[in-house]
C-alpha cells in the first residue's frame, strides 16, 4: 500500500492484509482497522483479522494490499 492510501485509513474501513509471519493464521485474509495512531511522519493502524477477531494486530503498510471496496 502506498504512504497516501495508508495514511488515508480511517476506524472501520475494511483491508486485505498479508502477514509474513509463521504463526500468521492465514495469508491475504480480510480485516477491519480497529484503531488508528497519528505519528508526526506516519500512521500506525491496528486491526482485526476476520480469521481471528479477538486478537489485534499491528502490520506495516507493507503488509496490507488494499481497501476492500
Amino acid at each position: 500500500m502506498n504512504e497516501f492510501e495508508w495514511n488515508s485509513l480511517r476506524v472501520g474501513d475494511r483491508v486485505v492484509v498479508h502477514e509474513h509471519r509463521v504463526d500468521a493464521p492465514a495469508a491475504g485474509c480480510d480485516g477491519t482497522i480497529a484503531f488508528v495512531s497519528h505519528h508526526r511522519r506516519h500512521n500506525a493502524v491496528g486491526l482485526r483479522l476476520d480469521a481471528d477477531p479477538t486478537a489485534v494486530r499491528w502490520p506495516t503498510r507493507f503488509e496490507v494490499d488494499e481497501k476492500v471496496r
